[in-house]
């Protein structure tokens, strides 16, 4: 387990994980839907009241979505892409912060050893990991599609990743702090969607 004495100052390429970021958030905004659609549709009418039901589902969800209904109809579609888009790239800056700071398994023979400044590896390729995942998670079909279109998933997405990077940083620096944060966020993820109980 790493110690608060192991926790390291950044490294050379240290930036690299947040360029991926940003490429990937590039292509997200290219291919992005920007008109009607039947992924979109549902979100529309409940924005702009178009639906005389009373919604009773995904409040955090609800909430997030309903300032976009003071724009212009024309511009909501892509309105409401651009923000599952946000939700699920603020996901993979939590993604690549999780994975820089998680534990690492060590032999016996590297837990004599002096840790290198990144950690276990050395600051030439400490920035890997995060870049891969980064990589992985944002180019996987299903988080492409969430990110492209108007999406409930993308919001839960980040409550996950959230509380799964707060469960992280508590290990790392033993605050308590960090679990307040975990169980707040996480019960507001639960409420938002039922499905995230299978995660608790």
């Amino acid at each position: 387990m790493q110690t608060q004495e192991s926790k390291s100052s950044p490294g050379p390429l240290s930036w690299v994980p947040w360029i991926a970021i940003a490429i990937v958030g590039l292509i997200y905004v290219i291919t992005m839907e920007r008109w009607f659609s039947v992924t979109n549709l549902s979100y529309l009418t409940l924005i702009n009241g178009w639906d005389w039901r009373v919604y009773s589902g995904s409040p955090l969800t609800y909430l997030a979505i309903r300032p976009l209904g003071l724009l212009p109809v024309s511009v909501q579609p892509a309105a409401l892409s651009c923000l599952s888009a946000a939700f699920i790239l603020g996901s993979l800056w939590l993604l690549a912060r999780t994975v820089r700071i998680l534990p690492q398994e060590r032999t016996r023979l590297q837990r004599h050893r002096k840790l290198e400044e990144g950690g276990i590896l050395p600051d030439s390729i400490a920035w890997m990991p995060a870049t891969l995942a980064v990589l992985v998670c944002g180019f996987q079909m299903v988080i492409w599609e969430n990110a492209t279109t108007a999406s409930g998933a993308a919001l839960d997405l980040l409550i996950l990743a959230y509380s799964i990077r707060a469960v992280a940083e508590f290990r790392l620096t033993r605050q308590d702090s960090w679990l307040y944060k975990a169980a707040l966020v996480f019960s507001m993820g639960v409420v938002n969607n039922y499905s995230m109980l299978a995660y608790g």
